[in-house]
This record gives structure tokens, C-alpha cells and sequence, in this order.
């Protein structure tokens, strides 16, 4: 088994990486990607968690780049993650949400909910990248809203009451940071662009022509058919195989570490086919 989009406390996930680690192995997954929101804060403790087992941790991103509709998010794997301009590139990507923030702090007092920033940044536990998630729990916690779900649907998400759009990297510019820290770059969660047939051919095509490698086709949502369209896709332009559980805590439906698609283990040969073009293109210097 494997997992190859995966969250920590770093960013908006309940375990600690090494908690993460040791879950990894108790589910008999040999690899583990590390791909919290905007930083690699989570990625060290996690290689040491895992360097007297015999799981294979890879270091990873997630980035949200800027689509007029929908959501697109790139995972990048192998990054260097202490590589000096590529962490001035999260650093600017992190200001970006710090900026957010207080605004969605402003946004929830007018309508009259007791909130402060303190209590998000409490919340997150010292986590680098503070976003809408530890909103969400801090508003269960005040019993603002019953769950997670709604507090998304209602205040947090596309068209809530307290909705501050996020500003993002041009998805050049994303694919770019991750390459030039010698990343794989994977559009993750394909479905989540709310795009299909020949709009997500053409969407797949603009993103290749700027330097994706890979696309995930199996993650949480996908059926077998949706699937199967992804595996199309990854024939038709060249791309790499890869999937994740997206995991992020215990509570999402079919949120399980090492399944994705339909309740099913992710294949192990998409690790495989990533390692090997690894492989080529550190071998070429790139």
C-alpha cells in the first residue's frame, strides 16, 4: 500500500508526522508522501519518524493555483524541501494566507460571532500554514455550527457568509516553484476543478504545456468511472499515475490513509512509475 497526498499538523491534518508515520506502518503502507498546504514545516520530523522503518517517506507540497471556477490544487513530490528559493517561495505563498486571515476574522465578527485570531492561531497548534480547516473546528468548538461540513457550506466555502477569496499562484508559477526545487508536479483531486470531458481535457493540456507531470486518478470521490476518464487523460498526454487518501484527520467520509478512489488501495505501481521518472530526470540533472 501507499499514499501519496497526505496531510499533518504542519498545515490543517490532526496527527503530528511522526504520528503519521507510525499509522503509515501500522497499515503496512511502504510509502508515505508528506503534502501539507503550502509548506514542508511537517516533512523532516516525518523522514526521521521513518528512517529505522522500512517505509519510504517523500517530501511533498500542496499548492492552490488560480482558476476562475472550481479548485485546482498541485501536489508536488520530491521537492527539495530545504532548498533556499523554493522556501522563499512558500514564504510568499504563506503571506498571502496570513493576509487572509484576519479578514475572515473581520468577516465572521459583523455577523455577529465572537472570534478572534488568537483563538484560530490556538486552534492550529503551532501549525505553519493556518487555514479555513482550524476556522471550522474552532466554529464547532463554539458550537456555532454542528460540524466541520457546515461551517464550510455555510460561512467558510464558495458563496459562505464569511467567504475571503484566496489569493493564488497562476498555475505557471505554481508548476514552476515546484520543478525548480527538482519537485514532481501532480494536479491533485482532478473532480475538484469541476470539469469534465473535453473542459478538462483542454484545462489538462494547458497545465502540461507548463510542466505537469502527473495527474492524481485515484483519490477520495472518485468512482471507478471517474477513474477511468483520469486514467484516459494520463495515457493521452504522458502523464504519471498517482494517487492519495488526502488525509487529513479520522472524520471525512472515505478520508482512510492508503485508499482512494471507490474504497480502493491505491495501486502500487504509481509509486513505481513516480520513482523511476525520478530517477531520469535526476540522472539527466535536472
Amino acid at each position: 500500500m501507499i499514499d501519496l497526498h497526505t496531510h499533518t499538523t504542519a498545515s490543517d491534518g490532526v496527527l503530528r508526522p511522526a504520528e503519521l508515520v507510525r499509522l503509515a506502518c501500522q497499515k503496512g503502507l511502504h510509502a508515505l508522501a508528506i503534502t501539507d498546504h503550502d509548506t514542508v514545516g511537517g516533512v523532516d520530523e516525518a523522514l526521521s519518524a521513518a528512517a529505522a522503518t522500512s517505509l519510504t517517506v517523500l517530501p511533498g507540497v500542496e499548492l492552490s493555483a488560480a482558476l476562475e471556477r472550481g479548485t485546482l490544487h498541485l501536489v508536488g513530490l520530491y521537492v527539495d524541501h530545504r532548498d533556499a528559493a523554493f522556501l522563499a517561495g512558500l514564504g510568499r505563498v504563506m503571506t498571502m494566507r496570513d493576509q487572509r486571515n484576519p479578514r475572515i476574522v473581520a468577516r465572521l465578527r459583523a455577523l455577529g460571532i465572537d472570534i478572534e485570531m488568537s483563538e484560530v492561531a490556538a486552534e492550529a497548534q503551532g501549525a505553519q500554514s493556518v487555514g479555513r480547516p482550524h476556522f471550522a473546528r474552532l466554529l464547532v468548538k463554539k458550537r456555532i455550527v454542528p460540524d466541520v461540513h457546515t461551517a464550510f457550506s455555510k460561512y467558510l466555502g464558495v458563496g459562505g457568509l464569511a467567504e475571503i477569496p484566496k489569493e493564488r499562484l497562476a498555475p505557471a508559477a505554481a508548476i514552476a516553484l515546484i520543478v525548480a526545487a527538482g519537485g514532481i508536479p501532480i494536479l491533485a483531486h482532478p473532480a475538484q476543478t469541476r470539469r469534465s470531458g473535453r473542459e478538462l481535457e483542454r484545462l489538462v493540456k494547458d497545465l502540461v504545456d507548463v510542466g505537469l507531470a502527473g495527474i492524481e486518478v485515484s483519490c477520495p470521490g472518485h468512482d471507478s468511472g471517474t477513474r477511468g476518464a483520469y486514467e484516459k487523460l494520463a495515457r493521452q498526454f504522458g502523464l504519471l499515475r498517482s494517487g492519495g487518501s488526502d488525509f487529513h484527520d479520522f472524520s471525512r467520509n472515505g478520508n482512510r490513509l492508503g485508499y482512494g478512489s471507490a474504497g480502493a488501495k491505491i495501486p502500487d505501481v504509481f509509486f513505481q512509475e513516480i520513482s523511476e521518472y525520478r530517477a531520469r530526470i535526476v540522472g539527466q540533472g535536472r
